[in-house]
This record gives structure tokens, sequence and C-alpha cells, in this order.
């Protein structure tokens, strides 16, 4: 019994030390890559070089060894260097590296991102989606109606803060008004961010010859958009209530507010646009 007890442990210890496998039992796979990672760091066909630069032994250098291991799990294109700049102070100044808290440089041919803040999933993906893409994708956002601002990233009535999202995704967010009709060429989409004042019939015009172009629009028509925006979307098949839609249960709204409705997976049904959804989501003010 001894021998075979041992036996096993010499099995499961040579297993452990060749396999690189790993399993993350955290309730919200903290130490997992999201999907869109992954598929990302799949799908790269050209060498990405990052070179991180740390003081040694630092909690930020640890934890970003961690990250791209799990990066490295999923390609063998993403090449990452460690220097400490105390250590290597001419190369340091060689790259420009001007703080201490840490700077990673990811760089693909004479492409180049620096990271000098927040060295996480989100911050590498971003800029491991701008190096790898040829292409800078716009988005569109119509103005001239009251609409929501792409510059605003402090009140309610501002967007800046998605704005900023897309931007390290490598979109282009740029205002645009609807005294012509966008080019799909140019728009991939066209954001309507909820008008407060009508929109001219010419204009709504422009916007369906836009979509019979190819376009493609996310309108964002809240209980206080005019009626004949809404109305308008009846020529695409669609029927917008007059109406605000309110949460009875108090467990699936937003401490108890009837107008912040939370929807989970399990509330939607199944469809393309929702299947890849993770968490919660949030309706504020939502008409049928």
């Amino acid at each position: 019994a001894v021998l075979l007890g041992a036996g096993i442990l010499v099995t499961a210890n040579v297993a452990a030390y060749r396999s690189t496998t790993r399993w993350d039992v955290t309730k919200n796979k903290q130490y997992t890559l999201s999907d869109q990672s992954v598929e990302l760091v799949k799908k790269l066909d050209r060498e990405i070089t990052v070179a991180a630069f740390f003081q040694r032994g630092v909690p930020d250098e640890q934890n970003f060894r961690d990250l791209m291991s799990r990066y490295q799990e999923h390609t063998s294109l993403l090449k990452v260097e460690y220097h400490d700049p105390h250590n290597e102070p001419m190369l340091a100044e060689k790259m420009k590296i001007t703080t201490d808290t840490g700077t990673v440089i990811l760089s693909m041919g004479e492409k180049e991102q620096r990271l000098e803040f927040g060295f996480d999933e989100q911050a590498v993906t971003n800029a491991i989606v701008k190096l790898s893409s040829d292409t800078e994708h716009a988005i569109c956002s119509i103005t001239g109606h009251g609409e929501m601002d792409s510059a605003d990233e402090q009140s309610a009535d501002g967007f800046g803060f998605a704005k900023t999202k897309l931007e390290g995704q490598n979109y282009r967010v740029e205002t645009l008004g609807l005294d012509h009709t966008p080019d799909p060429a140019h728009c991939e989409v066209v954001i309507l961010p909820g008008p407060k004042t009508e929109v001219l019939p010419q204009e709504l015009d422009h916007l369906a010859q836009y979509v019979a172009g190819g376009g493609s629009v996310i309108a964002l028509v809240d209980p206080t958009t005019p009626l004949n925006v809404a109305n308008d979307f009846a020529r695409y098949g669609m029927q917008i209530g007059n109406d605000v839609v309110l949460e009875a249960d108090p467990a699936r709204s937003l401490q108890g507010n009837p107008f912040a409705i939370i929807l989970d997976q399990d509330s939607m049904a199944k469809h393309a646009l929702t299947e890849k959804l993770k968490g919660k989501s949030i309706f504020f003010l939502a008409r049928s």
C-alpha cells in the first residue's frame, strides 16, 4: 500500500510538472480571460512583443505576469520581456520610461501601444485590437435635436464614457447631421442617441436611405423621444409604444425603482443579439 501510494504521488507530481492546464474555481472567474480576449489572440497572425517595465517584486509586476501567462496559453505569437527600469536605466531612457509605477509597451512592426496605468485585461486586449487591426471603424452619432452628447462623460445625458470604451477597441466616434444621407462606406453604424426635439421628415428619409444602402442604426428611443421619431420606425417593421415599462417586482428592479428594470439571462428569449450577454442588464426608462 505504501509503495502504491508513493507511486501515485510521483505520477501526480510528474503530471503536474508537465502540464500547463489551470482551473479557475472562483465564482466570477476572475482568473479566466474573457471569450473576447481568447478569440482575439487565437486569431493573431503576426507577432506582438510586450516590453513590461516594473520594479522587481512589486504587486503590479506579479499580477501582470499572471495575466500574460493566461494570454500565452492561447497563442505563441505574444512575446513578453520584463525589465526593471532601475537596473536597466539606459534601456529605460531609450524607451522613454518616465514613471516608477510601471509602463507596458506593446509593439507589432512599426505600430506601438503604451500602457502607463490600468494593466488589466481590458487595457491589454484594447491595445492588441489597435495593433492587430489595419482598419479604424467609424461610428457616427447624430446631432442637432438635443441628443445625448458623445463628449459628455459626467452627466446622465452624455455617453462620453461609452465613447471612450469604443475608442479603446479601435472605433472612431464622430458627430453627424442628418442634412444629407450618411455614407454606409464611411459610417459602419449610425447612432440616433435619444433626440429631444422632432427630427424632420426629410432627415428621417435620409436615415432610411442609409439603411437601404446597407447601413446599420442603433436608435435610443426613450419615452421622452418625440412621437414622430418613434412612429417612423414602422417603416422598418417595428412598433414602438407610446408608454413607459414598469417593473412591479422589487427583486427585478434597481433598488426598488420600478423605472429601472434588471434583466438577467433567464429574463430574455433566445436571440442572436442576447445569447453572448453575460451578467445582468439594466434598462432605465424603457418603452415597449
